[in-house]
């Protein structure tokens, strides 16, 4: 259910809808972790990106409350390197459910050789006081935007999105996966 904030302030609109967001690149040049400390002393992060459209649970935790990390997808995975370009395009169908605010996740990890370290998750909100276009002709992509961390704001992924109306015989129905245990163990 959506937050009662959005139902005061975004219209609810029931449709198909096909959404598409780019991830652009993952901006971080001081090459820190979300607790201000370097991903490693000796050099570079070395992230793994990984993303999902939330259209179930957009105002929930990163995690079990929201989209379990291994339903999302991995867009990214290098080493050495604190701000990649990514380019990488995801998409999420809509098929008649109502809603009000979708949310396209992004988290960054360090990988390390025994434990990986969060960088950042990042929420970027796309809202219906942005009407879907008519079709995919017509959908115009978005400016770039930045999504900035939930830990240090100085760390931003940029993104891209588009939305628009899509035939009911062309969605493709998905769900965010949760199991019932999803949301005890994880953040």
């Amino acid at each position: 259910m959506q937050d009662v904030s959005d139902a005061q302030r975004y219209p609810l609109i029931r449709d198909f809808i096909r959404i598409e967001a780019n991830i652009l690149r993952l901006d971080n040049p001081r090459g820190i972790s979300h607790t201000g400390l370097p991903c490693d002393i000796t050099d570079s992060c070395d992230p793994r990106v990984i993303a999902f459209i939330d259209t179930e649970k957009p105002n929930h935790d990163f995690g079990g409350d929201s989209v379990p990390y291994r339903n999302w997808f991995t867009l990214y995975d290098g080493n050495n390197i604190n701000s990649p370009e990514i380019n990488k395009l995801i998409t999420r169908d809509i098929c008649g459910v109502p809603i009000r605010k979708v949310n396209v996740r992004v988290r960054a990890i360090d990988k390390d050789m025994f434990n990986d370290d969060k960088i950042d998750n990042f929420a970027c909100f796309i809202t219906t006081d942005n009407t879907p276009a008519a079709d995919e002709k017509s959908a115009q992509w978005s400016a770039e935007m930045p999504c900035y961390g939930e830990d240090k704001s100085a760390i931003r992924v940029w993104i891209q999105w588009r939305w628009y109306l899509i035939p009911e015989q062309q969605c493709r129905a998905s769900s965010n996966g949760r199991g019932w245990l999803d949301g005890w163990f994880t953040k």
